[in-house]
């Protein structure tokens, strides 16, 4: 019983904490958009044309690889690999079933617990970035 309140709590724990680093990812994009725009200012103050254009392509870069449409597509990318991992981790736990060796099946049992709580992370996290 014990063990099942400490798992909730972790759990939790890692929900609150993923909400926060969707929220970071988007909050780190426009300070790195802030920043180069900010050093585009100071290139055009100084007439340097070549760090102007280098800059203002890191920007375009940025717009759009930092995008919440780009952040979004990718959490979801990311929850479809953990979902696969779940997949595989089912196959081994049903292999080691098979097989019946206990200590191997105990191995896959936690290996698919940690792989649904990975999926379950990576799940809230895209729901955080919508």
């Amino acid at each position: 019983m014990r063990k099942i309140s400490l798992s909730i709590y972790c759990i939790a724990f890692m929900l609150g904490s993923n909400l926060v680093f969707a929220n970071q990812q988007i909050k780190l994009c426009e300070i790195k958009k802030q920043t180069l725009q900010s050093q585009i200012e100071y290139a055009k103050k100084d007439n340097n044309q070549d760090k102007i254009d280098g800059l203002k392509t890191a920007l375009k870069n940025l717009e759009n690889n930092c995008s919440s449409e780009f952040i979004y597509q990718k959490n979801k990318n990311e929850v479809e690999k953990k979902r696969l991992k779940v997949r595989e981790r089912e196959v081994d736990l049903k292999e080691a079933q098979a097989k019946g060796d206990k200590n191997k099946i105990s191995k896959q049992q936690q290996k698919l617990q940690q792989a649904k709580i990975e999926l379950h992370k990576a799940e809230e996290i895209l729901k955080a970035s919508k």
